[in-house]
């Protein structure tokens, strides 16, 4: 959980400067992405690592981490705003599916379409209980796949080809860490 929060953060940051927002904006995205999956911690961790598929059950306490985030987050002392918003919205789609769900379609605030990118593809490049990594050609397929429902066509295109085009790994290495920048 904490590898994932951070590579969420690292691209995250890295997404919203090559979208061109501010300084203070990429600071709170950067936050907020952070942030974003505090709600897990009202998870149970056997639920959590679970290897295979949820039950009904399960996958309704699962897709409550975002409303217990954003419940989280609006009860601590000096979060910023967007944090709350990000931990909520991360998981929604414009078209009005995701979870929470009966939200129906909707505006996302910038960072949420932010962090929801970064998110769904570090969750994709990474050893999970239930799969294991897949290729960035991989997650690119399935997450352009959902291009204009799930994602914002624009972030992703602008993610892929100039957030995931930066970064490199040593071809060799079997392990999908996280994204390192090169050096200019």
């Amino acid at each position: 959980t904490f590898a994932h929060t951070i590579n969420v953060a690292i691209m995250s940051a890295a997404l919203a400067e090559v979208c061109g927002l501010s300084r203070r904006e990429v600071h709170d995205i950067t936050v907020a992405a952070v942030l974003h999956d505090v709600g897990k911690t009202r998870v149970p961790q056997d639920l959590l690592n679970k290897n295979g598929k949820l039950t009904g059950d399960e996958l309704q306490v699962m897709r409550a981490h975002p409303i217990e985030g954003a419940r989280i987050l609006l009860e601590a002392r000096g979060v910023i705003p967007l944090a709350p918003i990000v931990a909520f919205e991360h998981h929604l789609h414009p078209d009005g599916s995701g979870y929470p769900s009966n939200i129906g379609p909707r505006p996302l605030h910038i960072a949420s379409r932010i962090v929801q990118v970064a998110d769904v593809f570090d969750a994709l490049r990474t050893d999970r209980p239930y799969r294991a990594a897949l290729s960035v050609e991989q997650a690119r397929e399935i997450m352009m796949k959902d291009a204009g429902t799930s994602y914002d066509p624009a972030m992703l295109a602008a993610f892929f080809d100039r957030v995931v085009s930066r970064s490199r790994r040593d071809a060799s290495d079997s392990k999908p860490d996280a994204p390192q920048s090169r050096a200019a």
